[in-house]
C-alpha cells in the first residue's frame, strides 16, 4: 500500500519513493559543521601499523597492559575497538624517550 505526499494512494510508487521525497522536503541538520567534522577513528590493524606493533601488543595495551593507549570500546566483552588519532599520537609523545633519559 502506497500513499502519495498528501496521503493518498498511488499504484506503483515504492515505500523507498515515499521516502526519499519526504526527506527531500525536510533537510537534516547535521551534528558538525564541515569544518567541525571530527577525524575518522582507527581501527586496530592501523594503529599497529603506526606504531610498528603487532596487533596483540596493541589489543593487550589497549585493555589490560600498561602503559595504557586510550581507546573506544564498542559493544560489549567482545569489543570492537576504535582510535582516535590524536591519542595515539600524544601515547607516542609521552612514551617518546631520548637518548639522555635512558
Amino acid at each position: 500500500m502506497n500513499i502519495s505526499r498528501d496521503h493518498r494512494l498511488i499504484p506503483g510508487e515504492s515505500t523507498a519513493d515515499l521516502v526519499r521525497s519526504f526527506e527531500a522536503q525536510r533537510p537534516q541538520p547535521s551534528l558538525f559543521s564541515p569544518a567541525e567534522l571530527p577525524p575518522r577513528l582507527w581501527t586496530l590493524d592501523e594503529v599497529a601499523e603506526f606504531l610498528q606493533m603487532s596487533k596483540d601488543w596493541v589489543r593487550d595495551h589497549a585493555t589490560r597492559r600498561q602503559p595504557r593507549i586510550p581507546s573506544i570500546r564498542l559493544g560489549g566483552r567482545r569489543a570492537v575497538l576504535r582510535f582516535r588519532p590524536q591519542d595515539v599520537r600524544q601515547f607516542v609523545n609521552e612514551h617518546l624517550q631520548t637518548g639522555a633519559s635512558k
